[in-house]
């Protein structure tokens, strides 16, 4: 079991909103990385896992009190 945990310094709340946008916007790109020929190349259930992963922090980022309290609420020196 892998935990995703915010490890990053505390920006304005307005920073992050373009910064989701764009993950948004490149899922497909991300996603198709563990679909293709090279993706075949991991091991086992490995880019399944990595794919299930990246679902849940789309579910986070996709929901904006969620967002907020896993990933905004939860950088290093928050005021």
């Amino acid at each position: 079991m892998r935990d995703r945990l915010f490890r990053g310094y505390c920006l304005p709340d307005s920073v992050y909103v373009p910064v989701f946008a764009l993950f948004k916007a490149k899922k497909d790109s991300i996603y198709a990385l563990y679909h293709d020929s090279i993706g075949g190349l991991l091991k086992g259930d490995r880019a399944k896992e990595t794919l299930a992963y990246f679902d849940e922090f789309y579910e986070t980022i996709n929901k904006p009190r969620d967002a907020k309290s896993e990933i905004m609420e939860r950088c290093i020196n928050r005021q």
